[in-house]
């Protein structure tokens, strides 16, 4: 019984004889065989399909290409190529240490900050988890009339929050409504957690003046 490696070895071995030669395998197969023009079983052969090859056949084949018997278990110049990629890849795997590779990874980028009012509604959206439905039912928790088309919108720049909706998106979001719409805060300062929203009086004049052409 011939292990897998030595059946495609002997595969090899054969084909590299008969292309030598320059014969086809129907050739090979009624001339060194006997078959008949068949090539099934000299294909088989050079595949390395042929679980017990027939050492009468082996023999046959040996004569036929005027070699040793023992040679048709020769390693062919194709196979060793292989084997000797294979070791080279294997070994240069094993000296890149997981540093170095790291080193050789592409930087992920940092995501940019948000630009837009689109931009930041969709930013605290994403930041809470949440999906639309989940989103617009919070945030008209706050007191807000508020519709999942309303939060559509706003994402996709096709519409703009009034004074109540957007006070009610910061009251949910730990927010203020001048970060909505600048992105900053007082001193260019990022709102903290639980500060106090901006007052409606002056949100409703900063509002008026973005949605003023």
């Amino acid at each position: 019984m011939y292990s897998e490696k030595e059946l495609k070895q002997l595969g090899a071995r054969l084909v590299e004889l008969r292309q030598a030669k320059q014969v086809s395998a129907s050739l090979v197969a009624a001339e060194a065989l006997g078959y008949g023009g068949s090539h099934v079983a000299v294909t088989r052969l050079e595949r390395g399909i042929l679980a017990e090859p027939r050492e009468d056949h082996l023999h046959k084949l040996a004569a036929y290409y005027g070699v040793e018997f023992e040679s048709l278990w020769t390693p062919t110049a194709t196979t060793q190529e292989a084997a000797r990629v294979k070791s080279t890849a294997k070994r240069s795997a094993q000296s890149i240490s997981a540093p170095a590779l790291a080193a050789k990874l592409p930087k992920q980028r940092k995501p940019l900050a948000p630009r837009t009012l689109a931009e930041r509604v969709l930013f605290v959206r994403q930041l809470a988890g949440l999906e639309v439905p989940g989103f617009a039912a919070a945030v008209k928790a706050q007191g807000a009339i508020i519709t999942e088309g309303d939060v559509t919108g706003w994402e996709a720049g096709t519409k703009t929050p009034n004074p109540i909706q957007l006070r009610a998106m910061a009251l949910f979001t730990k927010r203020s409504t001048e970060w909505f719409h600048t992105g900053v805060d007082d001193d260019d300062v990022p709102v903290a957690v639980g500060r106090a929203p901006m007052q409606p009086q002056a949100f409703a004049s900063i509002w008026r003046q973005s949605v003023t052409p």
